[in-house]
């Protein structure tokens, strides 16, 4: 069934245009972008002709990957001809892997954006999930450079005590551990050389990119993906509005949670900046790790207290979602820690998205249509939400469900098939492809979902994801 999936993934995109004149063609846009980019900063315009040339040296060769794969198939059958497709699907997903690895920053987020998508082929996640993983270690002194622009201080000069080694290393900052000299502990994440000075350079070239792959592989148009990655990067890599948001979801939770369950680190503002965030340190180990030797869940009542974990990251991203309408939209393991005592900490908030009154209850009542199994109230919460209602089962496994498992008049044993997106058997993808190939749906309409949905809708889909993976770590 996996392979019948790729042939209706395949087949539903129209045939596009992938002739080496339209590449050369986009490659040439690539060079004119690339000088408009640049125009204030000769350096910026070296560098990202750099950039560009090993993108191209990646991504290039995918356009015959694809054809050879498309000249190989008309003498296959149609079981070896899908066997190919895999095979050629997993060579460009090595290409694009080897190209966020290579060139990192943003285009690390590009990858991990990719590998969230719920219409992404298995071959992508798995060759892409290793982008989830912590990136290179940057020397400290490139990082002191920074963090002595930013606050005109060095960290020798701000702190009792600085450790120059970093805690965490991920793909725009690196966070260090010190002391204040009141004696409390804080983290310091500073941002990555240059990722900011070239952002402009790297988001162009990824941009056309986008555009290339959509011209080179039939149907995978994720140029609605170029769109909303500028927009949360340049969120992302302003500290001073991830302080903001820190500070306003704290405000919003606290009624609710109390600080011995949820744990948002209060910012140390004189020590902070664009480039540069100090937030009080916290214990933990990440969400997903619980039950392991050490963690809250492990050894005797270690079950309980792990689906009392799961409960409440449920409960607390809930009211982000549906009571006030502001939402963490990166709520990945390494940004949920859980300390001795169950309390839930919540880090990295660059990432919001406000959800106003009128989107919340759509969202909601397709929500509430989903968990009853309701085939009428999923149809007119697709709709709602701006989605052709002929979509609907497509949407509720977007939400929450496999849906190989709906039955024709819309019921569903729901609790038992909650699972992450990524771990769906490929039958339930391929039961939901079908229906759509059978209604005249192209693979480039059903992607295009994502491009016409509210915009603010989009994270959160991705935040949905997210928690239902580490819904499914702790056995919730």
């Amino acid at each position: 069934m996996l392979n019948s999936f790729r042939t209706v993934w395949t087949r539903l995109s129209p045939s596009l245009v992938s002739s080496p004149v339209k590449a050369g063609a986009l490659a040439l846009a690539g060079g004119t972008v690339l000088s408009s980019a640049a125009v204030d900063d000769p350096a910026k315009y070296v560098y990202g002709i750099a950039r560009f040339g090993v993108a191209a040296y990646y991504l290039v060769p995918i356009l015959s990957d694809w054809k050879l794969h498309e000249f190989r198939a008309r003498s296959l059958s149609e079981d070896d001809a899908d066997a190919d497709a895999s095979a050629t699907h997993t060579t460009i997903a090595n290409r694009l892997r080897d190209l966020c690895l290579v060139q990192g920053g943003i285009y690390t987020k590009a990858g991990q954006h990719i590998c969230a998508q719920p219409v992404m082929l298995p071959e992508y996640i798995s060759a892409l999930r290793v982008l989830m993983d912590e990136a290179h270690i940057d020397p400290f002194e490139v990082d002191r450079v920074t963090f002595t622009e930013e606050l005109k201080q060095t960290p020798e000069e701000s702190f009792a005590y600085f450790d120059p080694q970093p805690l965490a290393s991920a793909s725009l900052a690196q966070v260090y551990k010190a002391e204040l000299r009141d004696g409390r502990t804080v983290a310091v994440k500073i941002q990555r050389r240059p990722v900011a000075r070239f952002l402009e350079i790297d988001l162009s070239i990824i941009e056309v990119f986008y555009k290339f792959l959509a011209a080179a592989i039939p149907g995978l148009n994720l140029e609605w993906l170029a769109a909303e990655s500028r927009r949360h990067l340049l969120e992302e890599l302003d500290f001073e509005t991830e302080a903001e948001n820190a500070d306003r979801a704290r405000a919003l939770l606290t009624p609710e949670f109390p600080p011995d369950k949820l744990y948002i680190p209060d910012v140390i503002r004189n020590l902070s900046g664009k480039r540069v965030l100090t937030m009080d340190f916290a214990e933990g180990v990440p969400v997903d790790k619980i039950t392991a030797e050490g963690g809250y869940g492990h050894g005797p009542g270690g079950q309980k207290r792990t689906a009392e974990v799961a409960r409440l990251v449920q409960e607390v991203f809930a009211s982000m979602i549906f009571v006030h309408g502001f939402v963490h939209c990166d709520p990945h393991p390494g940004n949920m820690l859980v300390d001795s005592t169950g309390r839930l900490v919540l880090l990295d908030h660059g990432v919001y998205r406000t959800l106003e009154p009128a989107l919340r209850r759509c969202y909601g009542e397709l929500w509430m249509a989903v968990i009853r199994g309701d085939k009428q109230g999923m149809q007119d919460g697709t709709e709602a939400l701006g989605v052709s209602r002929q979509l609907w089962r497509f949407m509720a496994m977007t939400l929450a469900i496999a849906p190989g498992k709906v039955d024709a008049d819309g019921t569903s044993d729901l609790m038992g098939h909650i699972k992450p997106v990524n771990q769906y058997d490929m039958d339930d993808h391929h039961a939901a492809l079908q229906e759509v190939a059978a209604l005249g749906f192209s693979l480039e309409e059903l992607t295009g979902i994502f491009r016409d949905i509210p915009k603010d809708l989009l994270l959160v889909l991705k935040t949905n994801n997210l928690l239902r993976y580490v819904n499914d770590e702790l056995g919730g």
